[in-house]
């Protein structure tokens, strides 16, 4: 092997400084900037991360705010339902058959006998009445009678219906409603 030439004069020394500079430059590298820059990267990485579940928790949060509101709205209604529209058994019950009664009528329609249970409502402080109607009539009186129902200020719901139509053009409907009341019944 051949010894390294020597080196003189300016341009040796400037090779020398050249050489020197690059091993400092890289011993700087590799014990600064090197571990700020994957500290940089990671720094990095870890605020996307961050600023992603900040994101992701403001949307729960907005989920949860509209869970509220929807939950405040709900209870608004029930007891806008509990303490105006419905009314207590004992005075709801009469004017309800009352107006059941009035409103087949104005359709035209005749009705054997009506048949009533009471039963309360689970988990609510609500009554049920249910109310059993057999009617008589011509398939638009039948129309209106249930348009005159939907349209009552008073809260019926139609469980169900059965129409039967006989040869005379006209048909037997049984019709099943429920009443609400606001309380239990009276005994």
């Amino acid at each position: 092997m051949r010894p390294l030439p020597r080196l003189r004069g300016v341009r040796g020394l400037a090779i020398l400084c050249g050489i020197a500079l690059f091993a400092l430059n890289a011993v700087v590298f590799l014990v600064y900037t090197l571990p700020r820059l994957l500290e940089e990267r990671s720094l990095s990485a870890r605020s996307r991360t961050l600023a992603d579940e900040v994101s992701r928790e403001k949307r729960f949060v907005e989920a949860l705010k509209h869970r509220e509101y929807v939950a405040q709205e709900n209870i608004r209604d029930q007891e806008r339902l509990y303490h105006t529209l419905l009314l207590p058994p004992g005075r709801g019950i009469v004017p309800m058959i009352e107006e059941l009664n009035r409103l087949g009528n104005e359709a035209g329609l005749s009705w054997a006998q009506q048949s009533y249970q009471t039963k309360p409502v689970n988990g609510a402080p609500l009554l049920q009445m249910g109310i059993a109607v057999p009617f008589s009539g011509l398939y638009p009186q039948m129309i209106d009678f249930l348009t005159k129902i939907e349209g009552s200020k008073r809260f019926f719901v139609v469980d169900g219906i059965q129409l039967h139509s006989r040869a005379d053009e006209a048909g037997d409907l049984a019709i099943q409603l429920s009443a609400y009341f606001y309380g239990e019944e009276q005994k």
